[in-house]
């Protein structure tokens, strides 16, 4: 098939996905029609058929169709997976954002992908989608930084489209708005998720020494220490009054102490010192 033939396949895919995913919630079924549909243009080979508006609609595709395979894989916790649709989806939309103004944005523009959806959305989409995967595999701290991407790029969105979307010039905008509100609320939440598991994992941390070395390891360890000290401390006074002994003992004899008899300075007595709002995208 031709580039063309190939995204229109893909497409297609990707519209029995859709149903599959949000009518029948069959996610693994919908996960291997949109897998199919990403597959059918992963390596397309352009030719004179494969115009702008060709290469258009391959990334949009392949960007929704990864980022919705991510959320099957959310449902059916397939964390690996969906972790790497999610940025296969990243690495196109970072791609498309380096060429702003070119002939390809400007036709999604036109097609009504508002920058809003295509860099907004989409990317915060795909942020929350590395984000809960790598927190479902133990990896709080890549979350949380992942999560804070996500919540920053909404937030410049937002911010663009001011204060409950006054700043909105059309119904296209209107809904990215609305539509990132819900999808920041989810990040934080899932933020909050992260804070809330290592928490728990310090705790647990804590549990586990004490079920190895007893609840009073930390205090027997300190006391310790101060044993420790002090023995140093007893060593070092009665090394001194044996050296000042020794010393008033050769006074008497005249002697210095180098010559002192049967005087010996031992160096080793020392002391030492030392959810819903991420739906399919259309």
């Amino acid at each position: 098939m031709d580039a063309h033939s190939r995204v229109s396949f893909a497409q297609h895919q990707k519209t029995l996905a859709n149903a599959q995913f949000s009518k029948q919630k069959d996610y693994a079924l919908a996960l291997i029609t949109y897998a199919g549909a990403v597959d059918a243009v992963r390596n397309v080979q352009h030719d004179h058929s494969s115009n702008n508006y060709v290469r258009a609609d391959l990334v949009v595709v392949m960007v929704t169709c990864s980022n919705n395979a991510g959320m099957c894989c959310v449902h059916l916790k397939k964390w690996e997976e969906g972790r790497k649709f999610a940025q296969n989806a990243l690495i196109l939309l970072d791609a498309l954002y380096q060429k702003r103004g070119r002939n390809i944005h400007g036709i999604l523009n036109g097609e009504g992908l508002i920058d809003a959806k295509l860099f907004g959305e989409w990317r915060v989409k795909s942020y929350f989608i590395v984000g809960r995967c790598c927190l479902e595999k133990g990896e709080e701290d890549v979350a949380s930084g992942v999560l804070k991407k996500g919540l920053a790029v909404g937030k410049v969105y937002l911010e663009e489209m001011g204060t409950e979307g006054c700043k909105c010039k059309s119904n296209l905008e209107k809904a990215s708005y609305k539509s990132l509100l819900g999808q920041v609320k989810e990040i934080r939440k899932l933020m909050a998720e992260c804070v809330e598991r290592k928490k728990r994992e310090k705790k647990m941390e804590k549990k586990r020494a004490v079920a190895m070395f007893g609840k009073g390891a930390s205090k027997h360890a300190e006391i310790g220490s101060e044993n420790v000290a002090k023995t140093g401390s007893l060593s070092t006074i009665k090394n001194n009054t044996e050296a000042t002994k020794a010393e008033k003992s050769t006074e008497k004899q005249n002697l210095p102490l180098e010559s002192a008899p049967n005087t010996k300075i031992d160096l080793h007595s020392l002391p030492k010192q030392d959810s819903s709002i991420f739906k399919t995208s259309s």
